[in-house]
């Protein structure tokens, strides 16, 4: 649960009183609170049972995670924006956090995961997983100090045969690979193509384009094509690299505002 509200005490008694006290709770700040106001805060709650706090404060200062840390007695959660076994074992030094959650895209992958678990069950500190539940789960039956698997259903549409989930527990199946396969129907209806109005800035030989969104699509220069995504855009705006002269490329058009283009297709998402 998010712990964001000025609430939290009153929020926190609402659910139990709606799940009952067997569920257990966790609380998220999403890196919300500056040092002070999450030494006040976190010990007006530390005393709600929570299974732990959860990035109370920027995600680096793992000083100051530490003093918290030392604080308190629920335990602190860090890690999904860890980058890499090397920050991780930065954090572990530091003694930021008593267990840990990172993402698998961050940590780099199953061969950073893997590095890190090692760190951690040298430390013996527990590790749950941030996303990619199809891939974390099987990573997670190799972690020393495996506790909770993040669970989400994003990708269960476009899967011939998700993964159960029976006794609140994901069910590995015994398959090749990750154990994925996709539902090609259901991928079809999802396809996009996106056609995108360029603009470009010249330097020297080369085009330089930013997406907006934060995803590389790729440009030739002085060429407008029909680019595939592999996920929606929440923006298909362009912009040039900062400080030239843009222009419209020869030719093209802005992007239609109508019925989405459907050409083209989508390839595996992983």
């Amino acid at each position: 649960m998010s712990c964001q509200g000025f609430d939290t005490i009153e929020s926190i008694a609402e659910v139990r009183r709606a799940v009952g006290d067997d569920i257990i709770l966790m609380g998220d700040f999403n890196q919300g609170l500056s040092f002070n106001a999450a030494l006040r805060r976190l010990h007006q709650l530390d005393d709600q049972g929570l299974e732990w706090f959860e990035e109370p404060i920027v995600f680096d200062d793992f000083a100051g995670s530490a003093r918290l840390a030392n604080e308190l007695k629920t335990p602190l959660q860090i890690g999904e924006n860890i980058y890499g076994p090397r920050h991780f074992l930065q954090a572990v030094t530091a003694g930021a956090a008593d267990c840990y959650m990172p993402d698998l895209e961050r940590i780099g992958g199953v061969t950073g995961w893997l590095r890190s678990a090692a760190i951690a069950g040298a430390a013996n500190l527990t590790m749950s997983t941030h996303l990619y539940p199809e891939f974390s789960a099987h990573l997670m039956r190799v972690t020393e100090t495996a506790d909770w698997l993040e669970w989400r259903d994003w990708g269960v549409p476009f899967l011939a045969e998700p993964f159960e989930i029976r006794g609140s527990a994901i069910h590995i199946p015994v398959r090749p690979g990750a154990g994925i396969a996709w539902d090609e129907a259901a991928v079809k209806r999802f396809v996009i193509s996106v056609r995108v109005w360029v603009r470009q800035a010249k330097l020297g030989r080369r085009w330089q384009v930013f997406v907006a969104s934060g995803l590389w699509l790729g440009v030739v220069a002085g060429d407008r094509r029909t680019l595939q995504s592999r996920r929606p855009l929440s923006g298909s705006g362009l912009r040039a690299a900062p400080d030239r002269t843009a222009r419209q490329l020869p030719g093209s058009t802005p992007p239609s505002t109508g019925e989405p283009h459907r050409r083209g297709a989508l390839n595996k998402m992983a």
